[in-house]
């Protein structure tokens, strides 16, 4: 009995360039529908493995714009996915308000007390005048 011999190289990578495209659509339609947010883990990962999975089926085929494209968008999918894990694991949470509200019915922002470490990047340190 002989093992199946694996589909060629170029093979896998269309068919992860498919699984990509497939994922990164399916994930904006369900964001578009307000079924998953956008400041999701779900949506933020699947971004970016469908990018990363795009951008080897690009590379694959010598699309350097489609590739460099793709690459960013990955890289910031993964920036955002471990942001999202950060604020999950450290309990803060994130407001999304919707476009279509009015800027007169959304809500005074409470006042939240950041980790030192946001403060010494400067984030919640009180601007200046020029």
């Amino acid at each position: 009995m002989s093992i199946p011999a694996l589909p060629p190289l170029d093979v896998l990578l269309a068919a992860g360039g498919w699984v990509g495209a497939v994922g990164t659509i399916t994930a904006y339609a369900l964001v578009s529908t307000s079924r998953l947010a956008p400041t999701s883990r779900a949506f933020q990962g699947t971004n970016a493995v469908g990018a990363t999975l795009l951008a080897l089926s690009a590379a694959s085929a010598g699309s350097w714009p489609s590739t460099f494209v793709n690459v960013l968008w990955a890289v910031i999918g993964l920036q955002a996915f471990l942001v999202a894990t950060w604020l999950r694991r450290s309990g803060l949470r994130v407001a999304v308000v919707p476009v279509s509200t009015p800027v007169t019915e959304v809500a005074e922002p409470a006042q939240v007390e950041l980790p030192a470490t946001l403060e010494l990047c400067g984030v919640g340190a009180a601007t200046t005048a020029r």
